[in-house]
C-alpha cells in the first residue's frame, strides 16, 4: 500500500498542503476528481491534476451598460482637437530628434527620420 507505515497526520497534512483552499472557489473540480480517480488511489499531486482537468465553464458575459448622454457629453465637451503642431511628419521628426540626443533611435526610427529628410 503507498501510505503504509506513514503517519495518517502526516498525509492529511500533504493532502491540505497540496490542495489547500485552492479548489474552494470551483467545488465542481473536486467532484470531477472524484468521478475521475485512477484504479489505484491517487497521490495529493496527482489527484489535484485530476481536478486541474475540469472542462471549463463557459461564463457568462454581462451585458454592456448603456452610457449617459449627458455625461458622454460632458466628456467630449473636456476634450480638446489636437494641435496641428502636434502632428504629422514634421512633428515626428523633430521629437525623433530629440530623442536622439538623449539615447540611440531604434533601426524603425532612424529610417522614418531619413525617409522625412529625404522628403524635404
Amino acid at each position: 500500500m503507498l501510505w503504509e507505515g506513514i503517519d495518517p497526520e502526516a498525509v492529511k497534512a500533504d493532502w491540505i498542503e497540496v490542495l489547500g483552499g485552492i479548489f474552494a472557489a470551483n467545488p465542481k473540480a473536486i467532484a470531477f476528481g472524484l468521478d475521475n480517480l485512477p484504479e489505484h488511489p491517487p497521490t495529493s499531486d496527482i489527484f489535484r491534476a485530476i481536478c486541474n482537468r475540469v472542462p471549463s465553464m463557459a461564463t457568462p458575459a454581462l451585458t454592456a451598460p448603456n452610457a449617459d448622454p449627458q455625461r458622454v457629453q460632458a466628456a467630449l465637451a473636456k476634450m480638446k482637437p489636437p494641435s496641428d503642431a502636434l502632428i504629422g511628419p514634421a512633428y515626428c521628426a523633430a521629437r525623433l530628434r530629440e530623442i536622439s540626443k538623449e539615447r540611440r533611435l531604434t533601426p524603425y526610427q532612424r529610417d522614418a527620420l531619413k525617409v522625412y529628410e529625404a522628403m524635404q
